[in-house]
């Protein structure tokens, strides 16, 4: 009689505590999905009446892009008998979305899952919001890559524009005479044919990199393909300044899998760092080497700079940190590279054996 009482009594607090806690309580029937009972707080969030809630299976009111995820998850419950923190959305009666986490258990005997739900919706409103501001990050960024290099990119694109207004001259000087040489008329062809070519080469390649890059898929692509549409926005800047840039015959076999326009973005900020480095030296060469190591794809870029002093080292990567003059970094270059070679399964970092400042970007291989 004693054990009977205790096991009442233990059963009323636990429905005391089912009924007044602020988290969201739910028991579902594991072979029709519905609900047999859910708390006040539950009942509360989505907006339904307690008998609306269990009175029809519990997926018609998850976000329709999380059902399979949650179809998968209760089957996982079922057959281990508990599951943590999974995260779904539901939506309520007035299509708001929620954001719930998870704590499961499965009682076989009932043929029941026990479960309790935190929200984080807020948590994750405020994932989105340092998300989207990392992603505005990113671009001012480029752009003021693409900013800092933007007398060598007119450069390229005005050298082989004054090469075809020459040709196309000398078309005109052609068609005025009587006796037409065709083979000079097919050399001028295809010298404006050649730079055509190349204006649209470069012009396609601010487009691309222009683009914000985030959500692209990742792509089997070259390596070669990648470093040469990069160099095609500082190439002649460099050579104006009188930079020695230094590249090897890249492999045209070596490909890794990545997003293209984020890597080329990447490049950009180590090349504009090693522009920065070696602008001061006597000695003024940048070089960009490949090779393949193992299971990964190393990327090289060197400069004949000063180096990078012992006590930034450890900093480099962090937000903000720069060693450039007031006005001219951000200190968020190599932070933005971390975090978009991290993202792509790379990663970046200095290779203080070189006796040169070389930075190393490895991408994992096909």
């Amino acid at each position: 009689m004693k054990r009977f009482m205790s096991i009442r009594k233990s059963t009323l607090i636990a429905e005391q505590l089912f009924q007044l806690t602020l988290d969201f309580a739910v028991v579902k029937d594991a072979s029709t999905h519905y609900f047999t009972h859910v708390n006040p707080a539950f009942v509360r969030a989505l907006g339904y009446s307690e008998e609306e809630l269990t009175s029809q299976p519990s997926v018609n009111f998850i976000h329709p892009d999380d059902l399979e995820e949650t179809r998968c998850m209760a089957k996982t419950v079922k057959d281990l008998g508990s599951n943590h923190n999974f995260e779904n959305r539901y939506l309520s009666r007035e299509g708001r979305v929620i954001w719930l986490s998870w704590t499961a258990v499965y009682h076989p005997k009932e043929n029941r899952v026990y479960a309790i739900a935190r929200d984080i919706t807020k948590i994750k409103e405020r994932e989105l919001e340092v998300a989207q501001q990392k992603m505005e990050i990113a671009a001012a960024s480029k752009l003021n890559a693409l900013g800092r290099l933007a007398t060598g990119i007119a450069h390229e694109i005005n050298n082989p524009l004054t090469i075809v207004y020459g040709q196309a001259f000398r078309l005109k000087k052609l068609a005025q005479e009587n006796d037409v040489d065709h083979e000079e008329l097919l050399k001028i062809s295809e010298k404006i044919e050649s730079m055509s070519s190349r204006i649209v080469t470069i012009i396609n390649g601010l487009k691309a990199f222009s683009r914000e890059g985030s959500s692209d898929p990742m792509e089997l692509v070259s390596v070669k393909k990648i470093i040469e549409s990069t160099l095609v926005f500082c190439r002649d800047n460099f050579k104006a300044q009188g930079i020695d840039l230094v590249t090897e015959d890249f492999p045209e076999a070596a490909r890794v899998r990545a997003r293209p326009v984020q890597i080329s973005q990447v490049l950009l900020n180590l090349l504009n760092n090693a522009y920065d480095a070696v602008s001061g030296a006597a000695e003024k060469w940048i070089k960009i080497s490949v090779s393949a190591l193992g299971s990964q794809m190393e990327i090289r870029v060197s400069d004949s700079g000063p180096g990078v002093a012992a006590e930034a080292k450890k900093l480099l990567f962090e937000a903000f940190f720069t060693t450039k003059p007031a006005g001219k970094g951000t200190g968020l270059g190599l932070n933005i590279a971390k975090t978009l070679l991290s993202s792509q399964g790379g990663e970046i970092f200095l290779d203080e054996s070189c006796p040169h400042t070389t930075f190393v970007v490895r991408l994992p291989l096909y």
